[in-house]
């Protein structure tokens, strides 16, 4: 049966400025897999890209742990990125919905190939 993976996101878009326009995403719901599906970078706190599979299985939640343990990526569940052009700022929004998607059918399709019963037999099996 498959595992039905859904995340649902606000964007917030704010002018700051002539040339300063901000986008806030937070991750309000997350059906069957964590909400800290936004990688950011331990050592400036700067977002760097929603999450592949890879990274939900190698980075933690919470840029301390990540420190301590000197692990160069972390994951959270909201972001705040600036930008000085409207284009820039629509691009990023555009494409976040596109990686949050991709994350989430990815995700689904691995936890629907790992679900289900397996019959091992060691002696047919190749030597």
């Amino acid at each position: 049966m498959p595992t039905p993976v859904d995340l649902k996101a606000i964007f917030t878009r704010d002018v700051l400025g002539e040339t300063l326009y901000r986008v806030t995403v937070e991750i309000i719901e997350a059906t069957h897999i964590d909400f800290e599906v936004l990688v950011f970078d331990t050592d400036t706190g700067l977002f760097s890209r929603v999450a592949s599979v890879y990274d939900m299985e190698t980075y933690p939640i919470g840029r301390e742990l990540a420190a301590y343990n000197g692990i160069v990526y972390y994951r959270a569940r909201t972001g705040i990125i600036e930008f000085s052009t409207l284009r820039e700022a629509t691009y990023y929004e555009k494409v976040t919905k596109q990686r949050l998607q991709i994350l989430s059918s990815a995700w689904s399709t691995i936890t629907d190939h790992f679900q289900g019963t397996i019959v091992y037999d060691a002696r047919s099996a190749p030597r």
